[in-house]
Order: structure tokens, then C-alpha cells, then sequence
């Protein structure tokens, strides 16, 4: 959950108890929720009655009275997650919590995944009457591109995740609807995108009859029939002999023309269907098409089936083509080549690579892969992928068994123990699981120890 953020936002409760907050309104020079986000919205907050505090995210409902309900309680200042018992006046203002603020080094960067920095927003504009923008991810290539995800709400009919590319020259926008509108599929700079059930709805170019040109030509037909039998009947009696050769070349004609009509039947498409098409068929309606069907060998056990490929009207190449991975995996491959630069995006099966996105770029991420921290029992543990690492303190002997605060999907590695007091203490770990390890110590008397431990989440 993406909790809103906005400035000078503060009201006051009274006497909540445990449950939602009931807004009285804005104090002197600040702003009420309801004037800074949308009814139902998540938004970050803090509540103090001057002795206690809590934060977290709660749930906006605009109404007279507006009410916030404590949707996520993140801390609080008795050290829990449980909702704090408010039984006088209550500040409720809206602030962002330090278990959600992320950790900038000294560039001002946040590096998330492979060294490229992300700026992640989640916060909300709106584009223009009821179509709002949600930035996920943005920022800068090694190479100097500027890129952004943005999911959009087209309010009352859909949802759409659109991808910015800004290369310096061109800025292209590839917007990804649901399904219901535009029956799912991909608009990009290029137009909207084709699938293979599209390809019936083409024809190829060539030089079709019609029922009107194969009525013009019978009729000239006829009419020509008709001057010649004319000009035989005036010319039978004194030129018999002619008459013969004229039937013969009347025959040879005739035969020739059966013949031409086979020929040009036999390389025409039927409107109708049932046609029997070879070779390379040009598809042609503004953009440039070749449909395959065939496929080539890569690399080892790779092969390419080309399905669409062209250029577009500026001169880019595209092509679009199915690899297989002969023993592993399916991908549908895209590739772009504008006359300086040679782009491929491969979209695998999810089974390969957990179904991410390889793009010029590296490895596309998702938002699982963003890193996660909080408090546990006597410490604070962060996550970054599938890596969880925890750190905490522990009042323990020679012989105890060590139980970590949240336990590991398989065993982690070896936890590094160190004494909080300058003791002299030689500690070790035996019988590492995912759940905890058996503590070896020197000493026999209790000593208040550091664990931090690293393994899959």
C-alpha cells in the first residue's frame, strides 16, 4: 500500500479510543485531509495527545465529519503495532514515517537493483478531467536515457500501465491497457499493436477482378466476336482459302486466351478464401509487414520464428519473433533498430526469470524487488529481493538455543555474534536452521549479544 503525502495537512480528534479517527477540522494555518486527497485514498499519518504517539497508514473517508481510519498502524511510541488507546484531544497530521522513507547516498541516488537508480513516487496527478497518473518508477540510465512507469486510471472505464523512453531525441510512450478496452492490446509510438488473430483480417495487394471489369470485358468480348463473325460472313465467298487460315488462327487464339485466364486465375486471391498462399506476402497499410512462418537456428538449441517484421514510415526496422530455448523456455522477442541504435526486448515465459522483462536496460524490475525494512523483536530487519537480513540483541548463555524474530524460507548463512559489553567472550553458532541455531560461548554466565543474520526470505 502506497501511502499520499502532501504539505500543512493537520487536524484534531476527540477521543478517538482505539478506533477511526473522527476529524474535527484544520487548526490555524493548516490544511484538512479532504483538501488534499481523495476519499478512500491511503495516506501516511501521526497522531499525538502530547504524551503518546502513533504512525502509520490510514484509510481517508470524506464525509461530514470526514473520518481516517488506522488501516496499517506501522509504530508507536510504547514500542508496538497495536492501535494506541486516545481518550482526550488528538493532533492527526499527515507526515511520512521513517519505516517508509528511503535512504539516499551521498550522489542523492537510491540504488535498487544492478547499480541504476529508481526514484519510486507513488503519489498521484491528475492528467486532465478524471485521468490520473500514478509514477511506480523513474529515472536515468547509465547511457543517459530518461525512463518512467506510470500506472493510469481512466476513472470509471480502465487501467493502464504506460512506459516513457526519452533517448535524448525521441520520446515514446508504450501504454499497456486491461483488456477490456481496446481488446488488451499494446499502443505505442508506432500505432496500436497487431496479434496474430489480426492477420485475417489482411488481404494482400495485387490486382483483384471485380464483377464489374470481368462484365466490361465479356461484353467487349462479345462485341469483338461479333465484328469478326461479321467481317468472316463478307468475306466468305471470295476468300475461302483466307477463311481456313482465319479458323485456324481463331483456334489458336482461343486456346491461347483459355490458357492466360488459367494463368491469371492461378495467381489471383479469392476474395472468398480458401487461397493457398507461398512464399514472402507483403501486407501494406501505411506500415510495412512480412509474415514468415518459418523459423532459423540461433545458437545451439535456440530458434527464431519470425512473425512480423518491416520498417515503419521513418525508416525504423522492427521485427517481432517467437524463440524457443529448445529444452527450457519460450520468448516473444521485439526487436528495434532506428539506423543508430539496436534494441531487443524479450518477454520469457514466467517460468524463466520469474517472467521479467529483458530490455537494453538489463533486467526489467517489478515491485517485489523493492527493499523493505521494520522493527522486530530487540533490532529491525530489512529485505531487498529474496534476501531478508536481520539484526537484534539477546541476553543468553553457553548452550542456548537462539530463535530469530522472523524465520528464514531455508537455512541462512552463519550468524555473526558480537558482545555488546567489552567482555571477553569467544562466541561461535552450531546447528544453523532456518528457524535458529545452538549458541557456543566461553563463558557460562548470561551475556547480551548482537546477532545479525543474513539468508532467503
Amino acid at each position: 500500500m502506497i501511502g499520499g503525502l502532501a504539505n500543512f495537512v493537520l487536524e484534531t480528534a476527540t477521543s478517538p479510543g482505539t478506533g477511526a479517527f473522527i476529524l474535527n477540522g484544520p487548526e490555524t494555518g493548516r490544511r484538512p485531509f479532504s483538501a488534499a486527497f481523495r476519499s478512500g485514498q491511503a495516506v501516511f499519518y501521526f497522531a499525538d495527545d502530547g504524551s503518546n504517539a502513533e504512525w502509520g497508514l490510514g484509510t481517508l473517508t470524506i464525509g461530514t465529519p470526514s473520518t481516517l481510519a488506522r488501516t496499517t498502524i506501522l509504530g508507536t511510541t510504547s514500542g508496538s503495532t497495536q492501535a494506541l488507546n486516545f481518550t482526550g484531544t488528538v493532533e492527526v497530521y499527515n507526515e511520512i514515517p521513517a519505516e517508509r522513507i528511503p535512504i539516499l547516498d551521498e550522489s542523492g541516488d537510491l540504488t535498487i537493483l544492478n547499480g541504476h537508480q529508481f526514484s519510486t513516487v507513488g503519489l498521484y496527478t491528475e492528467v486532465s478531467g478524471g485521468v490520473y497518473d500514478t509514477n511506480l518508477i523513474k529515472g536515468t540510465a547509465p547511457n543517459g536515457t530518461i525512463y518512467q512507469i506510470v500506472m493510469r486510471e481512466y476513472a470509471g472505464s480502465h487501467y493502464s500501465m504506460l512506459h516513457y523512453i526519452y533517448d535524448g531525441t525521441n520520446f515514446h510512450i508504450y501504454e499497456m491497457p486491461q483488456t477490456p478496452y481496446n481488446g488488451g492490446r499494446l499502443i505505442c509510438p508506432a500505432g496500436t499493436g497487431a496479434v496474430l488473430s489480426d492477420l485475417d483480417n489482411y488481404q494482400p495487394a495485387g490486382d483483384y477482378a471485380t464483377a464489374q471489369s470481368l462484365a466490361a470485358e465479356a461484353q467487349t468480348r462479345a462485341g469483338a466476336d461479333g465484328t469478326l463473325q461479321t467481317n468472316i460472313n463478307n468475306e466468305a465467298a471470295t476468300r475461302i482459302n483466307a477463311d481456313n487460315a482465319l479458323q485456324t488462327s481463331i483456334a489458336t487464339e482461343t486456346q491461347a486466351r483459355i490458357t492466360g485466364d488459367n494463368y491469371l486465375n492461378s495467381i489471383k486471391a479469392n476474395l472468398g478464401g480458401g487461397n493457398n498462399l507461398t512464399g514472402q506476402q507483403v501486407i501494406t497499410d501505411g506500415n510495412q509487414f512480412a509474415t514468415m512462418g518459418v523459423y532459423s537456428a540461433v545458437a545451439g538449441n535456440s530458434y527464431d520464428t519470425s512473425l512480423i517484421k518491416g520498417a515503419a514510415p521513418n525508416g525504423t526496422i522492427h521485427q517481432i519473433a517467437l524463440r524457443e530455448y529448445a529444452g527450457s523456455h519460450y520468448s516473444m522477442l521485439h526487436y528495434i533498430y532506428d539506423g543508430t541504435n539496436f534494441s531487443i526486448y524479450e518477454m520469457p515465459q514466467t517460468a524463466y526469470n520469474g517472467g521479467r522483462l529483458q530490455c537494453p536496460a538489463g533486467t526489467g524490475a517489478v515491485l517485489s524487488d523493492l527493499p523493505t525494512s521494520g522493527t522486530i523483536a530487540g533490532g529491525y530487519y530489512t529485505k531487498v529481493g529474496n534476501v531478508l537480513t536481520q539484526t537484534f540483541t539477546v541476553l543468553a548463555k553457553r548452550g542456548d538455543t537462539i530463535v530469530y524474530p522472523i524465520a528464514f524460507s531455508g537455512v541462512p548463512n552463519p550468524p555473526q555474534i558480537t558482545p555488546c559489553q567489552a567482555v571477553d567472550a569467544d562466541t561461535g553458532s552450531s546447528g544453523v536452521t532456518a528457524s535458529g541455531f545452538t549458541l557456543y560461548m566461553a563463558r557460562s554466565d548470561s551475556v547480551e549479544l548482537s546477532i545479525s543474520i543474513s539468508g532467503p526470505a
